[in-house]
């Protein structure tokens, strides 16, 4: 193989696929590199960590045919630290070969056949509406996933057909985000899939908006195709927890408050609340609202924020900060509404009197 390409472009090619592949020193070889493929319709870089499969094209000449596979940080690297645009890639025995202006790197290389291709032809499975896997509805529930495999099917998100449209939810058992999307875009069955939460939201940023989905239930994944690249998804196996029930049916309180006051306040007093369990207070009155940190060895904050507008009973409740802060964070309107039914009871949080979009966050009791 031998191949000359722009460094700026396969950089980037090669950083955008890297969270595809897998860096468990416990996996193969083969998952914690890249291939890179040389044909008469162009080269092709592909990655997979064995769930999720990554391959774009990359622009550039092909001298002559082939293809190579080799440890991806370490090509990643390489290519960074080259100054010189323009580079030349070429196989040799068991080595890849990158010259540049600067000179020529050797590494070491793997045999090709050992990578784990995928079927990854587009059209297979049931044409979905790229609308309900955009950027924009995906940064509202993917933080609240878990991050640790205790529980697998809580690590991803949620999608959940109905006649109307899609419910897309991420939880991590602790808080939860529920997006309600009515649309005519979603052409599938009634049921719920499950995708893993930790790439789809960069899958949504790499591909934007003109992005074709297909679901392929035969085979349990995901194919996301649109700007010269393929990415398949595997389904994460399991029930999803039934999370309309955690929804609660009313409230007792339910306040309006401007984001940029709270989160202001939030920050400082999560400075002292860090020592302990990172547990703030929160406490609405009529008038104003107050967000104060437990006592600690190095001190204590009060501040407050006032309403926008109040309705039903004053009261309080205790929450973790950090996930707090997360969600108003996610927050693009200069208003959100807080409803609560008690120190016991879940706080609900919407950017707008309509609950199209919901976040949940447990109470912590202190």
């Amino acid at each position: 193989m031998n191949i000359q390409v722009v460094r700026e472009r396969f950089l980037e090619t090669l950083q955008k696929g890297l969270a595809f592949s897998s860096s468990r020193l416990t996996d193969s070889k083969a998952l914690r590199a890249v291939l890179i493929e040389a044909e008469d319709s162009g080269i092709m870089v592909s990655a997979t960590n064995a769930s999720e499969y990554f391959q774009a094209e990359v622009g550039g000449k092909v001298v002559e045919k082939g293809g190579i596979l080799v440890e991806y940080k370490v090509l990643i690297e390489v290519v960074k630290a080259i100054r010189t645009q323009k580079l030349n890639i070429a196989k040799e025995r068991q080595q890849i070969l990158i010259s540049s202006d600067d000179g020529v790197v050797k590494i070491p290389s793997q045999e090709p056949s050992t990578f784990p291709k995928r079927n990854i032809n587009s059209g297979d499975g049931e044409k979905e509406g790229a609308g309900i896997f955009s950027e924009e509805i995906l940064e509202k529930v993917v933080f609240c996933a878990a991050t640790d495999d205790t529980r697998p099917t809580l690590t991803g998100v949620c999608f959940d057909f109905h006649s109307q449209g899609v419910n897309i939810v991420g939880t991590d058992g602790f808080r939860m985000s529920l997006v309600r999307l009515e649309t005519n875009e979603t052409v599938r069955k009634e049921g719920k899939i499950i995708l893993p939460a930790k790439n789809i939201l960069s899958i949504a940023k790499i591909l934007g908006k003109n992005t074709k989905v297909y679901l392929d239930d035969e085979n349990k994944q995901c194919l996301f195709e649109g700007g010269g690249y393929f990415i398949t998804v595997k389904y994460i196996d399991g029930e999803f927890p039934p999370y309309e029930k955690v929804v609660p049916s009313s409230h007792k309180t339910s306040t309006q408050l401007r984001k940029e006051d709270l989160l202001s306040a939030l920050k400082t007093v999560s400075l002292f609340s860090r020592e302990g369990s990172g547990v703030v207070n929160v406490e609405f009155t009529k008038t104003e609202t107050q967000i104060f940190s437990n006592t600690s060895s190095s001190g204590e904050a009060r501040l407050h924020s006032k309403n926008k507008t109040f309705q039903g009973e004053e009261g309080k409740i205790s929450l973790n900060g950090r996930f707090l802060m997360e969600y108003l964070n996610t927050v693009k309107e200069d208003l959100f509404y807080c409803e609560t039914s008690g120190p016991n009871q879940p706080a609900v949080f919407k950017n707008g009197e309509s609950d199209k979009y919901l976040h949940i966050i447990m109470p912590i009791r202190t």
